[in-house]
């Protein structure tokens, strides 16, 4: 981020981050966010409606609608 002048970040991994950088991003809270798989798959679904038309074609995603058992 230093040396791009930028004063705010957010690092996505697919695979996950290492406990240092976890606790780092938790040092520098209001300057670095970070992204898991899981979350992006959140924030794409989130957003997902209010993204451009060619954006949703490009990334087709379906609702599914499925019963759970009581217990869960």
């Amino acid at each position: 981020m230093g040396t791009f002048g930028a004063k705010r970040g957010l690092l996505v991994s697919w695979g996950g981050f290492t406990k240092s950088a976890r606790q780092e991003a938790r040092r520098l809270f209001f300057e670095i966010r970070l992204w898991d798989s899981d979350a992006v798959i959140d924030k794409l679904q989130e957003a997902y409606e209010r993204l451009p038309a060619d954006v949703q074609a490009d990334i087709p995603l379906e609702r599914v609608w499925t019963l759970l058992p009581d217990d869960v």
